[in-house]
């Protein structure tokens, strides 16, 4: 675990830089549960690089999925559809997504 969690800036530095993007409308839909199998530090750090990443996207924007595990769309379909929603009026729009920034979505608090 320790080795992924180290790992995770030589990842991010492989991966587009979020700004590049443009103007293009991004949700990023994050579970708010962690595997058993994950700690809660890997957890945080998940979450601390989505929010950061979605902060760098001119039209972006993170909903914390509360009450779901890895399957979102499993566990809140009905948050997944939402969004969905969301984007493709915002994208036949051309305009910005409605909620910008964090948004709480589900059933429970947010874990982290």
């Amino acid at each position: 675990m320790r080795g992924e969690i180290d790992g995770l800036a030589e990842t991010d530095a492989m991966v587009p830089h979020p700004a590049t993007l443009g103007e293009i409308p991004v949700i990023r839909l994050v579970a708010t549960e962690y595997a058993v199998t994950l700690s809660a530090e890997f957890h945080a750090l998940w979450v601390e690089m989505q929010q950061a990443e979605a902060a760098a996207q001119p039209n972006g924007r993170i909903a914390l999925v509360e009450g779901s595990g890895h399957d979102i769309m499993t566990d809140q379909p009905a948050v997944v559809t939402a969004a969905l929603r969301d984007l493709v009026t915002t994208a036949r729009q051309g305009g910005a997504l409605a909620h910008p920034g964090v948004a709480h979505l589900g059933g429970r608090l947010p874990v982290p």
